[in-house]
């Protein structure tokens, strides 16, 4: 669910979608695809453990942008960190609930320029934390 929110955010984004639209992915790219796009994966989940039990979970999401060019690839990435982690001045409280899920935090963990040789595609591949809450349906 988690991983759904933050493709919600991703596409009702306006940056975002003036670039990508709606081909935010999960996990790989359609064949043929049009560029540039998304593509998301959950890595790893924690689960914070507190005395009422399992409450906020902590997963490593990987969201990677595609493109033809370097510099379409390096666009689109600066839109995705924009607007998964605004900046403190424009959002002070940060709390977001999309689709059930209440996104408390966003923190970016690394990022990584690669060259798909056999396509000839460009990629940006960012990794982030996500602090999150599913809420009860």
């Amino acid at each position: 669910m988690i991983a759904e929110a933050i493709r919600t955010l991703l596409v009702d984004d306006a940056e975002v979608a003036e670039i990508v639209a709606a081909r935010v992915y999960p996990l790989v790219l359609p064949q043929s695809p049009t560029l540039p796009a998304i593509t998301l994966q959950r890595v790893s989940n924690q689960t914070v453990i507190s005395q009422d039990g399992p409450g906020m979970e902590r997963p490593r999401i990987q969201v990677d942008c595609w493109a033809s060019t370097y510099l379409a690839a390096r666009e689109l990435a600066a839109a995705v960190k924009a607007c998964l982690c605004p900046s403190r001045h424009e959002t002070p409280n940060y709390v977001r609930t999309v689709d059930d899920v209440r996104i408390e935090a966003v923190m970016p963990e690394s990022d990584r320029d690669l060259y798909e040789d056999d396509t000839q595609i460009y990629r940006v591949s960012m990794d982030f934390f996500v602090f999150a809450v599913e809420l009860a349906a």
